[in-house]
C-alpha cells in the first residue's frame, strides 16, 4: 500500500496549480515580448508619443535655441560693425599740403655772424603743393573699415561666452 494513497489527490490538484501558474507566467512572459516588440517598433519609426519623438523634439527645441543665438550673435556683430563704420565715415578730412623739396639747398649768401661765428642758414622757400588731406584720410579710412570688418567678423566667429 502506498503511504502517499490519501494524499493524492490534493497532490494532483497541486501539480495542476502548478503547471496552471508556470502556463500564466509563460503567457504573461510572452505578451510583454510581444509589447516590446511592438514599442520597439514604433521606436525604430520615431512615432509620436514615444522616446524617439521626444529626443527629436529636444534636439529640435536645441537646434532653434542654437539658431536664435547665433543669430542674434550675427545680428550684434553686423550692428557693432555698421556703427563703428558710421563713424569712420562721418570724420572729416583735413588739409594736408606737400611743399616741393627745397633739397635741402642753403643760402649761400648768407653773411657770417657779428662775432664770426657761422650765421643760421636760411632754408629756400618751396611752394606749396597740392591738398593731398582727402586722398590720405580717404587711405585711412579704407583702412579703418577693413580694420572694422576684422573686428566685426572676429567678434561673430569668437566662441559663445
Amino acid at each position: 500500500m502506498n503511504p502517499l494513497a490519501p494524499y493524492m489527490a490534493a497532490i494532483k490538484v497541486g501539480a495542476l496549480v502548478a503547471v496552471m501558474a508556470a502556463l500564466g507566467l509563460f503567457g504573461w512572459r510572452v505578451h510583454a515580448w510581444h509589447e516590446g516588440y511592438k514599442a520597439l517598433a514604433a521606436e525604430r519609426a520615431c512615432e509620436p508619443a514615444t522616446e524617439c519623438a521626444k529626443r527629436a523634439a529636444r534636439f529640435a527645441e536645441a537646434q532653434q535655441k542654437a539658431a536664435q543665438a547665433a543669430s542674434q550673435k550675427a545680428q550684434e556683430a553686423v550692428t557693432s560693425y555698421e556703427q563703428e563704420i558710421a563713424a569712420l565715415r562721418a570724420r572729416p578730412a583735413r588739409v594736408v599740403r606737400l611743399c616741393a623739396d627745397p633739397g635741402g639747398v642753403r643760402d649761400a649768401a648768407a653773411a657770417p655772424g657779428a662775432d664770426g661765428a657761422a650765421a643760421a642758414a636760411a632754408v629756400v622757400p618751396g611752394q606749396t603743393g597740392a591738398d593731398l588731406g582727402p586722398d590720405l584720410y580717404q587711405l585711412a579710412k579704407d583702412a579703418d573699415e577693413i580694420a572694422a570688418r576684422l573686428r566685426a567678423l572676429q567678434q561673430w566667429a569668437s566662441p559663445a561666452k
